[in-house]
């Protein structure tokens, strides 16, 4: 199925021909209504409120292009009764994710997975490349945020979000996630873009929360509902690219906004990718996540103890203190 991004209708007015007659303009957008209306079974639709269009089956929002995303099951071709959104890393690509949903045993639900514009990104000399947003660096002490670009890749990862409520699957039963920058931006739409719109969960790979000094200090918007999603972070301890430290100072940062349900995982001798250790626990995560809709499976307490990883249990007022250390409050 092909993607779509439809503006206001003055946007689509102005996509006809002058001389158009009003009666294939008034069926140009009844087409249109019609293919929004099918998301389950076209689920990489998307609507934008006030901008973007698409040219040649691609989404454009400012001066980048978003590729049609990578859509897969539900396994056996059952109905659509959830959904989970993984984002790739910098430079990587949509195709790179789908070994979890190849791992996945769950029935009924539809992956998506969304590809990143290309862009010239100041961290690799300015080479062009996937990316959700531009980097200069990688000190987890002073990173640079492209705010601009962050929150233009959060809004398209919004609206597939939204899209996919309105064809019919609710908002508790999607789970968005991603690895590195897709994780960064994955965040940054559950905590600052969906308001009013409370998903299933979130999985953090190898990642941080942009602009989190922002949201601790009240001066950036903090989601309605984000306080009652279900965060799962997940961190190798060995990750040369992004500092632990870094996965660590947002699991603080979740808490220190108050969220109320964190939970983080060390994943022992792990660098800047995944493995199967890791691929357990997001299972884990996606079936309790998701047990209203799949399902309890039976392997889903054993998932837990695969690999060598360890799972940070703290009380509230140890999470308060790490949180004052950590930003010295």
């Amino acid at each position: 199925p092909g993607v779509f991004w439809v503006r206001t209708s003055r946007t689509v007015g102005a996509m006809v021909s002058s001389r158009t007659r009003p009666r294939r303009t008034w069926v140009a957008a009844v087409l249109v209504l019609v293919v929004l209306a099918t998301c389950v079974l076209a689920p990489a639709v998307a609507q934008s409120s006030d901008y973007g269009q698409v040219v040649a089956g691609k989404i454009h929002l400012g001066n980048y292009e978003y590729p049609e995303p990578v859509v897969l099951g539900p396994i056996g071709n059952g109905d659509v009764r959830a959904v989970v959104i993984l984002l790739h890393g910098l430079g990587g690509a949509a195709q790179g994710m789908e070994s979890i949903f190849n791992e996945s045993p769950f029935h009924d639900v539809r992956w998506i997975f969304p590809q990143a514009p290309m862009r010239a990104v100041q961290l690799n000399f300015g080479q062009p490349e996937p990316a959700w947003y531009d980097m200069r660096n990688l000190d987890p002490d002073d990173i640079w945020n492209d705010e601009e670009g962050i929150s233009e890749s959060a809004e398209y990862i919004k609206q597939l979000v939204l899209q996919c409520v309105r064809g019919g699957v609710r908002a508790n039963r999607i789970i968005l996630g991603g690895f590195s920058q897709g994780g960064a931006v994955a965040l940054t739409t559950a905590v600052h873009k969906l308001d009013g719109i409370k998903i299933g969960g979130v999985v953090a790979l190898s990642t941080y929360l942009p602009m989190a000094e922002q949201y601790l200090a009240g001066t950036k918007k903090i989601t309605s509902v984000a306080k009652k999603i279900p965060f799962f972070i997940a961190h190798g301890d060995r990750d040369p690219v992004l500092a632990f430290s870094m996965g660590k100072k947002t699991e603080a940062a979740l808490w220190g906004m108050g969220m109320t349900r964190v939970e983080f995982h060390v994943i022992r001798g792990l660098g800047h990718t995944r493995n199967a250790a890791e691929a357990g626990l997001i299972r884990d995560f996606i079936g309790r996540a998701l047990s209203e809709v799949v399902g309890e499976p039976a392997w889903l307490a054993e998932a837990a103890q695969e690999g060598a990883s360890e799972t940070v249990a703290e009380t509230e007022e140890q999470q308060w203190e790490r949180v004052d250390r950590v930003y010295q409050w």
